[in-house]
């Protein structure tokens, strides 16, 4: 699995979970729908990622800028760090790391981006 996968699995994950714990601890039905919806959304990327790593890496960066719009524009209206703030930044760090991570294991040549390959150079990673 390559480290761009892990990341949109994680991140869909930590959506999900967030959505849940909205709704469990407030009752916020809004905030369980979107973090299922936009969750499910990144793990169908993941998905994608497998058969077309491009494609589907590509839809987990469009499905996170979308969430670095919403809660920029939550937090900048309600000033409050938790949890529009929070999820600001964390949707941000993911977009950086799915643009930059992404682009070395499409550009990686032939062993993918893998950091399993082998190498003569023991410095080299």
């Amino acid at each position: 699995m390559k480290k761009g996968q892990i990341i949109l699995l994680v991140y869909a994950a930590i959506v999900a979970a967030g959505g849940s714990s909205a709704y469990f601890s407030k009752g916020s039905m809004p905030s369980l729908i979107a973090g299922l919806v936009c969750g499910g959304l990144l793990a169908a990327s993941y998905l994608v990622s497998r058969a077309r790593l491009a494609a589907g890496y590509g839809s987990g960066i469009v499905v996170t800028l979308a969430m670095c719009v919403t809660f920029a524009i939550r937090w900048e209206s309600s000033g409050k760090m938790m949890p529009s703030g929070m999820l600001f930044i964390l949707s941000v760090v993911v977009l950086l790391l799915m643009l930059t991570v992404g682009r070395k294991e499409l550009a990686g040549g032939a062993d993918g981006g893998d950091s399993r390959k082998s190498s003569s150079d023991p410095n080299e990673s």
